[in-house]
């Protein structure tokens, strides 16, 4: 069961308990403090993310993608793990993004839009969190409903991450933040 947790501190349980998924032989020491450091990065990141893009938009009058949802960058990685040397991708350079690669754990995208359209919505966003093409409407109060499958009607850009809480890629959790709502967005595979 898939499920999207509103906010960023939220966390989702797994079923068993660490201690049961170790003793059946499982690599789940260090789950609960992966899953916080995810977190934190992923909350740094999108910070950093959206400063710049808001800063490149400034100057340029545009978002600057780096690359679609399926170019995520660095590759995710396995808890314990670290990356070897990386060289800073180009689209990172041109924005201006001020961190250290080798020291990230999850793997990031930025996608990019027109107001009022959606097709550049990759597959992640719309099937896992839902941001599809729908009529904007306006609720019997006059209050625009502001959720992620409403069309932006500015240019926007969305901000994807992926990261690995227990060596199984199959149960990656995904975070998505877009530039016109407040929510960061994550979604987790629950057992």
């Amino acid at each position: 069961m898939w499920a999207v947790v509103a906010g960023v501190t939220v966390m989702t349980s797994c079923g068993k308990s660490h201690e049961d998924k170790n003793k059946a032989g499982a690599k789940t020491a260090n789950v609960p403090n992966t899953s916080r450091k995810n977190a934190l990065e992923v909350r740094r990141m999108f910070a950093e993310f959206r400063v710049r893009e808001e800063q490149y938009r400034t100057k340029h009058n545009a978002y600057l993608a780096t690359g679609s949802e399926d170019d995520r960058w660095p590759p995710v990685l396995a808890y314990g793990a670290k990356h070897d040397a990386l060289p800073t991708r180009p689209a990172w350079h041109k924005l201006g993004t001020k961190l250290d690669p080798e020291a990230l754990r999850c793997s990031y995208a930025v996608v990019t839009g027109a107001a009022n359209d959606l097709s550049n919505v990759g597959q992640i966003a719309r099937k896992r969190f839902g941001m599809t093409q729908v009529d904007k409407r306006t609720s019997s109060a006059g209050q625009v409903d502001r959720s992620i499958k409403k069309v932006p009607d500015q240019p926007w850009f969305y901000l994807l991450a992926e990261c690995d809480g227990d060596g199984d890629p199959k149960r990656n959790a995904f975070w998505l933040l877009r530039s016109d709502l407040r929510q960061t967005f994550r979604v987790d595979r629950r057992h």
